[in-house]
């Protein structure tokens, strides 16, 4: 792995084991011990990292994690999702694989607003892994990837897909990104089985970014030196 926070990935990896093992998972304790990971490896102190924080010119829609260095502003920007079949009862699995999408998508226009590091960290069961890489259902070309591996995101990744798909992405399908698959692993306790994908996205150059610079430095007069880390 040739990414800035390999060894940050892979200490995530082995201190999740050590969750699953114990069996407390949420959502929460997945930014928890990204966090940890964070600041067992790299520069990063407890003040240094924020929870829930708000996604510029998306009024309402929040970020997981942002991690800034000394120095610089919005380092990692992280988002979370684990998918389990207490959720399957509340959301069927087509609207969750649709929630995935939109956060590739919101960290795709995150990354290129602050030009920092931006990772989906995914955790799920069988059930919805089976679903992902089911070809009929258009997400096996993202779970399937591979470490290293990339795959290419847009608006043309709607094409074809159900209205309920379409819906749980929301309006942020025109932010196209380049998605990176950087860490995949495979933990099994008892009778279950979880498995983690970790993805890095950058966006692709796009005159949609561009709006929101132009916007940002002529019509609301901020600071170029300001809008990015």
């Amino acid at each position: 792995m040739s990414y800035s926070h390999a060894v940050t990935i892979r200490r995530f990896a082995e201190l999740l084991a050590e969750r699953v093992d114990v069996g407390w998972l949420t959502e929460s304790a997945l930014r928890f011990t990204f966090a940890c990971a964070l600041m067992d490896v790299e520069p990063f102190h407890h003040y240094s990292i924020d929870f829930e924080c708000a996604l510029p010119f998306h009024t309402g829609s929040r970020l997981d994690l942002v991690a800034t260095e000394l120095g610089h502003d919005h380092s990692v920007v992280a988002e979370f999702k684990y998918h389990h079949e207490r959720l399957y009862s509340v959301l069927p699995c087509i609207a969750l694989a649709g929630k995935l999408y939109r956060d590739l998508f919101r960290l795709a226009f995150t990354e290129a607003w602050w030009s920092c590091a931006a990772y989906l960290v995914y955790l799920t069961d069988e059930i919805m892994a089976d679903y992902l890489c089911d070809p009929q259902f258009g997400c096996a070309s993202l779970w399937q990837l591979a470490p290293d591996d990339q795959l290419r995101i847009g608006p043309d990744s709607l094409a074809g897909r159900s209205k309920t798909f379409r819906k749980a992405i929301g309006d942020f399908a025109h932010y196209p990104a380049t998605v990176t698959c950087v860490h995949r692993d495979v933990f099994t306790t008892g009778h279950a089985t979880r498995e983690l994908r970790v993805f890095q996205v950058t966006h692709e150059p796009d005159e949609i970014y561009d709006q929101y610079w132009t916007w940002a430095t002529e019509i609301l007069g901020i600071a170029p030196s300001l809008l990015k880390g």
